[in-house]
């Protein structure tokens, strides 16, 4: 498991996960990647680890707003898509351990490019009308 954080044109760090993300390991991920994050709004799905009042706190203590998710939602946050372009790049590939498979997703977070970013960063407007549209039902997204 990987975590990672985008804004409007910039990847930031790409996080190495072991194991299972709790309240503190996701703490910890936060602390050691605050200055990405610091005066950022961030989007985040409502995993258990994310709605604690630990990372509540830590978000308020670190000028880290979030946007509200509601729950059962379509995930239309924009590094869902990147999340899928990096399993397409990597799906069909052998890797004998573990290491060699972060190298490759290291390699693909490398190749994101201001223009490749804002790409599906500018969609989301388009994808929330298509939700609409759907009525909260599937989209061609």
């Amino acid at each position: 498991m990987v975590w990672g954080a985008i804004n409007g044109t910039r990847a930031g760090p790409l996080h190495r996960c072991n194991g299972t993300i709790n309240q503190h390991v996701y703490k910890n991920i936060l602390e050691q990647h605050a200055d990405f994050l610091t005066n950022k709004l961030l989007a985040q799905d409502n995993a258990p680890c994310h709605n604690t009042r630990l990372i509540k706190d830590w978000m308020e203590d670190n000028n880290v707003n979030t946007i509200p998710w509601p729950s059962c939602s379509p995930d239309l946050n924009p590094i869902e898509q990147i999340w899928a372009w990096m399993k397409r790049s990597v799906q069909g590939k052998k890797f004998d351990t573990k290491d060699a498979l972060w190298e490759e997703l290291n390699a693909c977070w490398s190749q994101l490019t201001p223009c490749f970013i804002r790409r599906f960063v500018d969609s989301l407007p388009r994808r929330i009308k298509a939700v609409i549209i759907a009525k909260g039902g599937n989209t061609s997204y």
